[in-house]
């Protein structure tokens, strides 16, 4: 249990998390970790232009994900994946890029923001999540996109 002292961090760790999700996300769903390599750092100017984003912003976004080691930033505006980032490219035998994609997508979003909502009356909850289907695909294959993410993680059971 926390002591009064370590309280004050502990919540504002809590009610900032969404926010190192959401960095996670958004670098998953622009494609800076598919434009970047492990063995090779890049320059912030020439991934903008790759993923067609706005420089400055992509910066900040850049910084961010490097804050939580998701990239390495190089001298000159220079970034590079992690070792744990690499987890986030598609071609990854692990990759965890589609559950990202899900799990901090719009359609997890919008159950999560009802949830006060559903637990107080039961069906608010249910009508704003009514429609959304986050099931495969049909024809899908079962070692890519999402259930590719959920053998990586549940070593097999999907």
């Amino acid at each position: 249990m926390a002591t009064e002292q370590q309280a004050v961090p502990a919540m504002l760790d809590l009610m900032t998390g969404r926010w190192r999700s959401q960095v996670l996300h958004a670098g998953v769903a622009l494609g800076i970790y598919a434009a970047l390599s492990a063995s090779q750092s890049s320059p912030v100017k020439t991934i903008a232009a790759e993923i067609g984003a706005d420089e400055t912003l992509l910066y900040r976004l850049m910084r961010a994900s490097a804050g939580l080691d998701l990239l390495v930033e190089e001298e000159g505006a220079r970034f590079r994946l992690s070792s744990m980032a690499q987890l986030l490219r598609a071609n990854h035998p692990q990759s965890l890029r589609s559950m990202v994609l899900l799990e901090e997508g719009p359609v997890h979003y919008t159950v999560w923001r009802h949830l006060p909502a559903l637990i107080r009356d039961g069906e608010h909850g249910r009508r704003a999540g009514a429609g959304l289907d986050h099931r495969l695909p049909e024809g899908r294959n079962r070692r890519s996109g999402l259930c590719g993410s959920l053998l990586a993680v549940t070593e097999g059971r999907c």
